[in-house]
């Protein structure tokens, strides 16, 4: 069996167009299949960080596993990897471009779990629940996108433990080395410079604990590991956050109105606008740091030289235009929607580039594995 070089998706040994993606075994796009306005999008976004070529993710074979039936048996396959004794030989289930499901069963157990505690809330007046209500409403997408990132992640190659690790350790460092770069700068600037410079800085923040969890976890040597501590960094990352953005809307609103009832209906308009929010946010821009940084790393040791590598910085600086662009005041019109419009478009760029980088990373596995064939065909001969 050979791999396709564009999406890495197995295809027959005869076959010249990869059933997936339409590329050919020489690189050309099939006559089938020709070039649209999105695989002319994705080559442009491609190239500027430094890929080649149209990406088509198979989004219904990615998302396929969302509408069918699975047992615990099955949630329980996914989590039991990355040890020693459960990591597989690359490529040997062959799955090389997953039907990830579980999220989907996360992020529902999460939403059951804030209805019931709004209702304890609402219908109860119960206040002990408010703080479980913050944490769970605010924890939801983004750990349901990170376990969305571990299906992605087809070596299986790390555990979840050490992934639940990153998310709140490394989720919390990265708010910590944040803080400490916000005391160098002063924030007394107009506000299209101030989100410019909270890009770039909480970027780097998160880059920095992303890049020491890679040097340390000897494992990494695939991009789409890159994506997953990356996304575990910036999941961890956006749900304390939001958190606090869930914590402080609920105290300004009583401090202002004296009333529960405003300051609660406050607090779920923000956790239900960030909840919302969330896929084009700190998760995905992480995720877009950790493939930048494997990307020039590879199998070898990670040193600090990989922040002078041109292929480094061909993918980072735009999870930082996409941060500063998020932070700016553009609004268009009067509307709510207006205000959030340069959000919303940031939210679908971002996640056409997130799943750019995932593209060329199971091509990356897919190359591995086709050179790995090629080498014992060698040997066999």
């Amino acid at each position: 069996m050979k791999y396709c070089r564009n999406c890495g998706k197995p295809m027959e040994e005869d076959a010249k167009f990869c059933a997936a993606c339409g590329q050919s075994v020489d690189g050309a796009v099939a006559a089938s299949a020709k070039e649209n306005w999105f695989d002319k999008a994705t080559r442009t976004i491609n190239g500027f960080m430094g890929g080649n070529g149209s990406v088509r993710p198979p989004l219904k074979k990615i998302f396929g596993g969302v509408f069918e039936k699975h047992s615990k048996a099955d949630s329980e396959e996914i989590f039991i990897c990355g040890t020693t004794h459960t990591t597989p030989e690359l490529g040997e289930d062959g799955k090389l471009w997953p039907r990830t499901w579980l999220w989907s069963r996360i992020l529902l157990a999460f939403v059951a779990a804030f209805g019931l505690l709004h209702l304890c809330c609402s219908s109860f007046h119960n206040t002990n629940t408010y703080p479980g209500l913050m944490v769970i409403g605010s924890f939801m997408v983004p750990l349901a996108m990170l376990v969305f990132f571990f299906e992605l992640n087809t070596p299986r190659n790390i555990s979840f433990f050490n992934i639940i690790k990153y998310f709140l350790v490394g989720g919390c460092a990265s708010l910590v080395v944040t803080l400490l770069l916000f005391d160098f700068f002063s924030m007394e600037l107009n506000k299209w410079l101030s989100a410019t410079l909270i890009g770039v800085i909480e970027e780097v923040g998160k880059l920095a604990i992303v890049a020491f969890v890679i040097w340390r976890d000897k494992k990494a040597k695939y991009t789409l590991n890159g994506l997953l501590i990356g996304a575990a960094i910036g999941a961890g990352f956006a749900a304390f956050e939001s958190a606090g953005y869930a914590f402080n809307s609920f105290l300004g609103n009583l401090f202002v109105s004296g009333t529960l009832g405003a300051s609660y209906d406050a607090m779920i308009d923000n956790i239900f606008l960030r909840a919302l929010l969330a896929p084009g946010g700190h998760v995905i821009w992480a995720a877009m740091s950790g493939y930048a940084v494997m990307l020039v790393k590879g199998e070898s040791q990670l040193d600090m030289s990989f922040v002078s590598k041109k292929a480094f910085w061909k993918v980072f600086w735009i999870p930082i235009a996409l941060h500063a662009v998020w932070d700016m005041p553009i609004v268009i019109g009067k509307s709510e929607i207006g205000a959030l419009f340069s959000k919303i478009v940031m939210l679908l760029l971002g996640l056409v580039i997130a799943f750019i980088l995932i593209g060329n990373s199971l091509s990356q596995i897919g190359s591995i594995l086709e050179a790995k064939k090629d080498e014992k065909e060698k040997i066999s001969v």
